[in-house]
């Protein structure tokens, strides 16, 4: 079932409803061609779909990859650094998940702060003693029972916020 897109329907219709609760959207797995399943279930206009995509340049098939599409981007997750950003819902599937992105918060440090600034050129926000929150909001798993994508909420906690995991 999962070479066949299964639990992609339920993937899309749980996106709509909590897309636009986020700045962004990163879906993991561009090479898999995951935005065709977005075509397909939402039922996109092919010309509406040539004017908005954003393309990846091409591989070495010669293929042009999905970078960005209807506000959501397609990109590898890089765990280290995704998830230390505020307010994004990143899609991966659970077999690649590591552990520490599905229930767990960190402390911006001064160190962590500098870190998101050099790496990015911002701190979306952030300050020293502020904590990212990351948990899973919405698991998909296919017809046999097991978990396929996991929809996982990165959200930042301000300094003296009580909050649970």
């Amino acid at each position: 079932e999962a070479y066949w897109g299964g639990g992609y329907k339920e993937l899309i219709s749980s996106l709509s409803e909590v897309s636009a609760d986020y700045s962004e959207v990163i879906m993991d797995r561009p090479n898999y061609s995951p935005y065709i399943y977005f075509l397909f279930y939402q039922k996109t206009d092919p010309a509406k779909f040539q004017k908005e995509v954003i393309r990846y340049p091409e591989d070495k098939e010669g293929f042009q990859h999905v970078k960005k599409l209807s506000g959501i981007i397609f990109k590898p997750i890089l765990w280290a650094e995704d998830i230390l950003v505020p307010n994004r819902l990143l899609v991966s599937w659970a077999e690649s998940t590591p552990p520490s992105a599905t229930n767990s918060a960190i402390l911006i440090d001064k160190d962590i702060f500098l870190a998101l600034n050099n790496q990015f050129g911002e701190t979306f926000g952030l300050q020293v003693g502020d904590i990212i929150k990351r948990r899973i909001i919405k698991t998909i798993k296919l017809n046999n029972g097991q978990d396929y994508f996991y929809l996982i909420e990165v959200k930042r906690i301000p300094q003296g916020t009580p909050f649970t995991l």
